[in-house]
């Protein structure tokens, strides 16, 4: 199928759309670290992130659409100048887990009803998904149609002096492992209580 045509203004506009869903990856990462927050404020959070981390997992897989999304092959001309990346295991159950637990309402969720909690990788999806848009696009495309916000390169999630990432999400703890982008998991957290509402 022969990819759409969009002009040089177009895909630099769109970039910048490309941007905020990278930013908000990693601005809800961090946040996720905040361990007085609500557990409204902790659930919205982390379906946030799932999205956000969706979405730019279409955005780097995809080399043709019959709708208007926006992939990184459109960026590369011609088509087989763009270098596809592999998923690593901690990215590749990250859409159906979405779409189950978040995007659609499946009987996939009774398996993490209470005392069973959905696990969610929050660091390690956010640093491989940034380090994917790194090497395979900010660093490769046209400066040209990128928009003025990626000059300063693409956003990255917050890390401490050890270099640990330190977005560490939902009742999560730091792992002992000495790399960064396995140092955090979260859960998704369902309560049934009177003051808060049942999250699934």
């Amino acid at each position: 199928m022969k990819m759409a045509a969009h002009t040089p203004d177009q895909l630099k506009r769109a970039s910048r759309h490309v941007y905020y869903e990278v930013q908000m990856l990693v601005d809800t990462a961090n946040a996720l670290q905040v361990r007085t927050i609500d557990k409204l404020t902790e659930n919205a959070l982390l379906e946030s992130f799932g999205v956000h981390a969706r979405a730019l997992l279409d955005f780097l897989e995809r080399t043709q659409s019959t709708q208007d999304d926006v992939y990184a092959a459109l960026y590369f001309q011609p088509p087989a100048v763009w270098t596809q990346p592999t998923f690593s295991a901690v990215l590749n159950p990250v859409r159906e887990d979405v779409n189950k637990q978040f995007a659609h309402i499946t009987f996939t969720r009774l398996n993490y009803d209470p005392p069973h909690e959905k696990q969610w990788a929050v660091g390690p999806i956010a640093s491989a998904i940034c380090a994917l848009i790194e090497a395979h696009f900010c660093s490769k495309v046209d400066p040209a149609l990128l928009d003025e916000r990626w000059k300063g390169g693409c956003p990255t999630p917050m890390r401490d002096g050890t270099g640990k990432t330190v977005a560490t999400g939902i009742r999560a703890e730091l792992a002992s492992s000495t790399d960064a982008r396995f140092s955090t998991t979260a859960v998704l957290t369902v309560t049934t209580s009177k003051d808060e509402p049942p999250k699934a």
